[in-house]
């Protein structure tokens, strides 16, 4: 009951962090319900750019994320849990890129690889998001972390089975460029959101109001 119950207390940082990220997660479910558009020939390469994507991140995200922390640390003399965040912002630059090369590049009948180059680019906008989130909520709430990464994975996987039930409407009525655009828009009205956390989450942290009651 503890992650359920983390979100039923005042916790406003996870909780705005999980509803941007569920977000974010429901899109890459979703992905995968427009890749029908390839013939069965190619059906099996369709998560050749996802694979891409992850590798990347693989390689890249833990030594952004580290040489980031060291230089803040050695710059303000401290270490912030909000110091695992910026690489977020990455993630939702490249997301929104990936979803608009993706969709228009269905819509237009362009070759099959355009299209998979640009899932590789909403792989990596998702993890580049994912994992600062979960890193943040560790380092924020080192005691209730698996609380706090427990109660972001309800939201987030409840997103997950329920945005790609809207698939096919989107898709039968607005075409793959518009329909991912969508998604794209919806995903990049959370990155106002997410400034707010970044610029304000330590206060948050920090009052006696917004302390774990578990």
């Amino acid at each position: 009951m503890a992650p359920v119950q983390s979100q039923d207390t005042p916790q406003r940082a996870p909780q705005v962090c999980s509803h941007c990220k569920s977000i974010d997660k429901g899109c890459d479910k979703k992905l995968l319900s427009c890749s029908q558009c390839i013939s069965p020939g190619q059906s099996g390469l369709a998560y050749f750019g996802l694979t891409a994507g992850f590798i990347f991140y693989q390689l890249t995200l833990g030594k952004i994320s580290d040489r980031y922390i060291i230089r803040m640390k050695t710059k303000y003399k401290n270490k912030k849990p909000e110091y695992r965040l910026p690489p977020m912002f990455i993630g939702a630059f490249l997301l929104h890129v990936g979803f608009f090369w993706y969709g228009w590049s269905l819509q237009i009948h362009a070759h099959w690889m355009v299209p998979i180059v640009g899932s590789s680019f909403i792989a990596i906008g998702i993890l580049f998001g994912y994992l600062p989130v979960q890193m943040y909520l560790i380092d924020a709430y080192p005691v209730y972390g698996a609380s706090a990464t427990g109660a972001c994975t309800i939201i987030r996987s409840v997103c997950s089975a329920l945005l790609p039930l809207c698939a096919n409407p989107l898709y039968d009525n607005l075409g793959y460029g518009w329909g991912n655009s969508v998604l794209a828009f919806v995903a990049l009205g959370f990155i106002p959101v997410a400034f707010l956390v970044l610029i304000y989450s330590e206060q948050i942290r920090m009052n006696p109001r917004f302390q774990p009651k578990l």
